[in-house]
Parts: C-alpha cells; sequence; structure tokens
C-alpha cells in the first residue's frame, strides 16, 4: 500500500513525471485473500433487511477488502496518476524497424516531453519508508522524481569517476538521475553529423605529414613538430569537449602522428646503426691495412697502434698474433706480452696465446742483448719462441762477447746467407754527449770498410741501428 499512497501524494503534487525502477516480478499472493474476497459475495446474498443491519461490518469489510487487494491499488493509483514511468526489462541488440516509424505504444506512454521541468529528485526506498519521506516529496512539483531501492545487494552499483575508497558506488536510481538530469540539462555530448568526415580528414593530414613530410625534417625540427601538431590536436580535442560539449574522434589522428614519428625514428636510428656499423668496418679494414703495411717496414710499435683501432675479430686477432711474434722476433717481449695481453681480453683461448703470454712474460727480464754489463746468453732452446732477428738477419746463436758488446751468428731468411754480427750498446758503452759522435763514426768507418775488397779483409754485407744496438753483418 505504501508504494501506492507515494504514487497518490507525488501525483497531488503535480510531479510533471514519476519514474518507478521497482520490479514487481510476481503478483501478490495471500493464503487469506481467496477467503477474503469470498465475504462481499456471501454479504450481497443477504436480504436488505439484514444487510442494513450489518452495515458496519460491510464497511470493515470494505477495508480489509482494499487493504489486501495491493496489486489492485497500485495499479488504480498508477492509472490515476497518468504519469508514472514503469521500469521495462530490455537487451540491447540491433535495430529493428524503420527509424522514422513512431514508437511503440508502450514506450509513448512512459514518455515526456515537457519543458518545464526545472529539478530531478530521487527518493531511496527502504524495508521501513515512513510516511515524513513521502511529506518531503509531496513538495516535489514541477519535477522528475525516481524512485528506486539504494541498498547494497539489492539494486545494481556503478563505478564512476569520482568512485574512490571514501566514495561508495552509485546505485541504478542515482545514476539515471544523473543521465536524465544530463539529457534535459542537455549536458551531454553531440557527435554532428561532419564529425567523421572532419576526423578523417584530419587523419589523412597527419598521416601526408608523416609519409611526405617529416622525412624531410631534421630530428630536431621534426620532434618540435610533431609535438606541436600533436598539441593541436588535443587541446581542439578539451577545447570542444569542455566547451562545445562537440565529440570529435581526433586521437586517430593523434596516434598515427605519435606512432609515425616513431616507426621513423626508429628507422633513422637502425639505419645510422647500420651505416655506423660500415664505416667501422671500412675504419676496421683500413687501420688494419696500414698497420700491415708499417709491420713491414720494420715499425711495429705504430703498427700495433693501428691494430688497436681495429674492431675485434678473426682476422685482427691474426693480425696481432703475428706482431706479436715479430716482437719476439726482435727480442722485444715487453711488447710481446702487451700485444697477448691484449689479445687476452677479447679470446683468451685464441690458438696457443695463454703458452706465449706466459712465455713472454717469462723471458721479458731475463733475455739481454749487448752492453757493457750483458752476462746473460740469448736463450734459443726453446722450439715455441720465436728466433730473434736483428735487422733482416735471424739470429741463430751466440758466437762470443767483449767488453762493448756481443757477436752473432746469424742468417739471412731471404737468400740463405750465414754471417756474423756484430753488436755494440752504444748508449751503454758512452755517454749521451759522446753518443751522435760515436754513432757518426761508427757507421763511417763500417761505410769505409765496406769499400774495401781484398781476401784477407772481412767483406760487410750490412750495417745499421736497432733498438740502441749498432750492428755490422760481415
Amino acid at each position: 500500500d505504501i508504494p501506492a499512497q507515494m504514487i497518490d501524494r507525488l501525483s497531488a503534487a503535480h510531479a510533471k513525471v514519476v519514474g518507478y525502477s521497482v520490479f514487481f516480478p510476481d503478483p501478490d499472493v495471500n493464503p487469506v485473500r481467496p477467503y477474503i474476497e469470498q465475504l462481499p459475495q456471501l454479504y450481497s446474498q443477504l436480504p436488505a433487511s439484514e444487510q442494513a443491519q450489518f452495515s458496519a461490518f460491510a464497511t470493515v469489510l470494505k477495508t480489509t477488502d482494499s487493504k489486501f487487494a495491493t496489486d489492485r491499488r497500485l495499479a488504480e493509483s498508477v492509472s490515476a496518476a497518468g504519469n508514472v514511468a514503469l521500469p521495462i526489462l530490455f537487451r540491447v541488440g540491433q535495430p529493428v524497424g524503420e527509424p522514422d516509424q513512431a514508437a511503440p505504444a508502450g514506450l509513448r506512454r512512459n514518455s515526456s516531453q515537457s519543458s518545464s521541468l526545472s529539478k530531478i529528485t530521487y527518493a531511496s526506498t527502504s524495508a521501513q519508508l515512513d510516511m515524513p519521506i513521502l511529506d518531503r516529496l509531496a513538495t516535489a512539483a514541477a519535477s522528475i522524481v525516481l524512485v528506486g531501492p539504494t541498498v547494497a545487494g539489492i539494486t545494481n552499483v556503478f563505478a564512476t569517476p569520482v568512485t574512490s575508497i571514501n566514495v561508495e558506488m552509485m546505485p541504478a536510481v542515482l545514476m539515471n538521475a544523473h543521465a536524465v538530469s544530463s539529457i534535459f540539462q542537455e549536458g551531454f555530448f553531440v557527435a554532428p553529423a561532419w564529425s567523421s568526415s572532419v576526423s578523417a580528414l584530419a587523419f589523412v593530414l597527419a598521416a601526408c605529414y608523416v609519409i611526405f613530410l617529416l622525412p624531410r625534417l631534421g630530428p630536431g625540427i621534426g620532434t618540435a613538430t610533431t609535438i606541436a601538431l600533436l598539441g593541436i590536436l588535443l587541446t581542439a580535442h578539451l577545447m570542444l569537449m569542455t566547451r562545445q560539449l562537440m565529440w570529435l574522434q581526433l586521437m586517430s589522428a593523434a596516434s598515427m602522428l605519435v606512432l609515425g614519428h616513431l616507426v621513423l625514428t626508429t628507422k633513422r636510428f637502425l639505419a645510422a646503426e647500420s651505416g655506423g656499423n660500415q664505416s667501422d668496418l671500412n675504419s676496421t679494414e683500413s687501420n688494419r691495412a696500414l698497420g700491415l703495411a708499417l709491420q713491414v717496414q720494420g715499425q711495429p710499435d705504430m703498427a700495433f697502434d693501428k691494430f688497436k683501432r681495429c674492431r675485434l675479430g678473426a682476422q685482427s686477432m691474426d693480425s696481432f698474433y703475428n706482431l706479436a711474434l715479430d716482437f719476439e722476433r726482435r727480442r722485444l717481449f715487453k711488447k710481446a706480452e702487451a700485444v697477448f695481453q691484449y689479445m687476452s681480453s677479447y679470446n683468451p683461448k685464441f690458438r696457443d696465446l695463454e703458452q706465449r703470454l706466459a712465455r713472454a712474460r717469462a723471458m721479458a727480464d731475463t733475455v739481454l742483448i749487448g752492453g757493457r754489463q750483458n752476462t746473460s746468453t740469448l736463450k734459443l732452446g726453446e722450439g715455441a719462441l720465436q728466433k730473434p732477428t736483428l735487422g733482416r738477419y735471424q739470429v741463430e746463436n751466440e758466437l762470443g762477447k767483449g767488453a762493448m758488446g756481443v757477436v752473432y751468428l746469424g742468417r739471412d731468411p731471404k737468400i740463405g746467407r750465414v754471417v756474423a754480427i756484430k753488436t755494440v750498446a752504444l748508449s751503454e758503452a758512452f755517454d749521451s754527449d759522446e753518443l751522435d759522435q760515436v754513432e757518426l763514426r761508427f757507421f763511417r768507418e763500417a761505410e769505409t770498410a765496406g769499400r774495401l775488397n781484398h781476401p784477407n779483409i772481412v767483406t760487410i754485407f750490412d750495417a745499421g741501428e736497432e733498438h740502441d744496438l749498432a750492428c755490422i753483418a760481415i
């Protein structure tokens, strides 16, 4: 009976529309009601004289019947009000029929086209809805009144942008109130008929910019231009939504700008990386060729510097390995050790690198040639150790030594000539202020002796200086 009273009072208050969202899925069933409905029939069968005697009983019987016939009472109130919109169950699907046809009669009965609605009020029903709430609703003139449950577990609740830990989710009746209010106050977004054309045009322009203009711009200018265009699209989208309540699909154009810029930037990076790799490869080959040329010219130190500018790989490891062997032949074990150490940082298992490195470390402080303080003999017994060279001659053995130098047995590997190589460590035998004059006199005497040709005079084949050693091949 309470819903009927609510509708009666709202109708009396001249509410424009009453939206009643409470469902009545089943009829009101009361086991006593069939017997109560038989009482009026039995009363009507009594004679008129007896009915007059029981007039008070007839009044109570009529009141009792109205109290138990709640469905009929609610239907009478809804019919009398004429402005009650009842809930309708429906499924969202594809429209059926022509859109220019009138709405079905059931929907037209629940429609309202009044433009004089000033406000929307919603009432929350509960298990004990009392009359003071109905009294407050009775003052809701010229309003849309929505009636529905808000108790958790009875109605559906929805998450909204304002939902948080401290703000509960919104019940269905309150969400409907906000939706209806937005409709009447035109607080909704409108997609104009030309919105799809504008969206497509913006997407095409963004694609043309990415395809044709962006590749011609530099990285800095291109990034700035893309950011500016993206800002224009986002600002236009936001301004149309907030100021004009207009919805234009500009995010597809913005996505094209962002994705196109990322793709082009990635392409440029990969191209630069590939070009850099090719440049590094060309530089590696150039440095390797120059290092080999310097090594052939007898400048292993400069060759090592060029080799170190090469990218370590199979070919460069071979070049380093041969250079280290060249240092061994020149008795420069410290430098050979440096080359082997550099190689071990890349691949310590390359060939016999570990054995070579250990041997170079051991020989660095034990093999000395020439000098007044030289008391060591050149160690050539280890087969894996490269024989030292003086100039183009390979040192085979030590023949003897004196106060100022050492004489070695050498061999020219090109023509197989056996020679005696006399070495003098001028830097150790003489003071620095005399060194230039001594070197000049030494090579002048070698030049003079080389011009002599007699069976009893030793022939001089070559003379030179290598690693602070003055050498004469005889």
